[in-house]
């Protein structure tokens, strides 16, 4: 069977070719959305403490609502006030 598309071409234009199903092995969590979301709010955390909801890269509204459920489980802290508090990993 031959391709309309020449993807030597491809490669040399875009880069490196990656299909569109990988398999994935790593020590991420799996499953849902929530838990890689929780992890990259808590090494935003760890990085930067001071960091505001508004400055984590991804919609501001799925970071306030995740936030509060991760305060609720008691994952994560909020010390201090709005303008110089800190976030604090427990």
């Amino acid at each position: 069977m031959e391709y309309p598309y020449n993807f030597d071409s491809f490669r040399s234009y875009y880069g490196k070719f990656t299909p569109l199903v990988q398999s994935k092995v790593s020590n991420e969590p799996s499953g849902t959305l929530n838990g890689t979301l929780e992890e990259r709010i808590l090494s935003v955390i760890r990085k930067s403490p001071h960091i505001t909801q508004a400055e984590i890269e991804c919609s501001e509204r799925k970071v306030k609502r995740l936030m509060k459920t991760m305060i609720d489980k008691g994952m994560i802290e909020r010390v201090g006030g709005r303008k110089m508090g800190q976030w604090i990993e427990k």
